[in-house]
């Protein structure tokens, strides 16, 4: 007997910076919303990721893109994603200058 299902809700999620470097530049997961994606990343690398633990200081650092639009943070666990939504989380470009 075979077994067989669907997935759905295929997204495409591409990772730059620290976060490629650790876990891989492109994935492709079943999640209807941001936060799944950090929560099916660190369970298909078996490993925890100190930029997941606190959500508030992660969207200080990077910036999230939803079909090449920045999400707001309040969004982070709401169902937006679609079949074949292109997500992008980027590092935010921080420092100083001292004149």
């Amino acid at each position: 007997m075979m077994i067989s299902f669907i997935l759905k809700n295929m997204i495409n999620i591409s990772l730059y910076g620290v976060l490629a470097k650790k876990f891989g530049s492109f994935w492709r997961l079943d999640v209807q919303s941001v936060m799944e994606i950090f929560q099916a990343i660190e369970a298909n690398c078996y490993k925890s990721n100190k930029y997941f633990n606190d959500f508030h200081k992660f969207f200080t650092h990077f910036i999230v893109y939803v079909d090449g639009k920045p999400m707001p943070a309040h969004l982070l666990k709401s169902k937006i994603l679609k079949s074949n939504s292109k997500v992008e989380i980027l590092p935010v470009i921080q420092g100083g200058v001292f004149w």
